[in-house]
């Protein structure tokens, strides 16, 4: 589970599971297996699907999938590819943390 794989992320990488760092969030999508694609980037649609188990309130969750695919795309179109492109990700969307209250 998800994140199962955060709490150890973070004891890894540092952070903690309710404030991890951006290594921290991406070794625990490695470890997920489910939100990246083949090149290691996150896979969008899977993505935004996937904040749905993390945020319960609808304002907040419609919020983070526009903070979300704003951080992918911006991204995407820097011209990066695989990790660090994926880390980009990964850093831009720490601001989304704060609107996650879902049972983990």
């Amino acid at each position: 589970m998800l994140s199962e794989n955060l709490v150890k992320c973070t004891e890894e990488w540092g952070g903690s599971p309710t404030a991890p760092t951006a290594e921290a969030i991406v070794c625990a999508g490695e470890k997920d297996g489910k939100i990246f694609n083949a090149n290691g980037e996150y896979t969008k649609d899977v993505t935004v699907r996937a904040l749905e188990d993390f945020i319960s309130d609808t304002d907040k969750l419609e919020k983070a999938r526009e903070m979300y695919v704003y951080c992918h795309d911006k991204a995407v179109h820097s011209g990066s590819t695989g990790r660090e492109q994926t880390l980009k990700i990964a850093k831009c969307s720490l601001a989304i943390l704060p609107l996650l209250d879902a049972p983990q």
